[in-house]
């Protein structure tokens, strides 16, 4: 289960989370998109809090990519554009890094499953504020 579990969390760190049933989409226009910005730098800064709770390093947030990288310049010069989703970057520490390129891959994987592990326990021990952690973390829920 905590391998599954691991799995699914990673799909959302790494490929921008969940796929939703029809009727609970909606049009992402530019105010949302800056909406859920907005509640990414929260959850992550409670998330952040909770890590350095327990000794880990925070992640850093550093902000929309892909077509929602747009969104502000989109509403600032009122253009009704339409986003397919929010993705939305976070660098996760790593420490020393080896020179060998093949073993800095295998310390950032590594680094990558901790903090897997890390997000899906705060989900489940801490139950953020305004996350669907049962549609978050359900099998299933993911895109392909």
């Amino acid at each position: 289960m905590r391998d599954q579990l691991r799995r699914l969390v990673r799909s959302v760190i790494l490929e921008g989370g969940l796929k939703l049933s029809p009727e609970k989409r909606v049009e992402l226009t530019s105010e949302l998109v800056k909406r859920a910005c907005s509640a990414y730098v929260d959850f992550l800064d409670g998330w952040n809090r909770w890590l350095v709770e327990r000794g880990r390093s925070p992640v850093e947030p550093i902000g929309p990519s892909g077509s929602s990288a747009h969104a502000a310049a989109d509403a600032a010069e009122r253009r009704a554009a339409i986003y397919g989703d929010v993705d939305y970057l976070v660098s996760v520490p790593l420490a020393a890094a080896p020179s060998d390129f093949g073993e800095r891959r295998k310390a950032q994987a590594a680094v990558e499953r901790e903090y897997v592990s890390l997000m899906a326990d705060y989900l489940r021990l801490a139950r953020p504020e305004g996350v669907d952690v049962e549609a978050t973390l359900k099998p299933g829920g993911m895109p392909s």
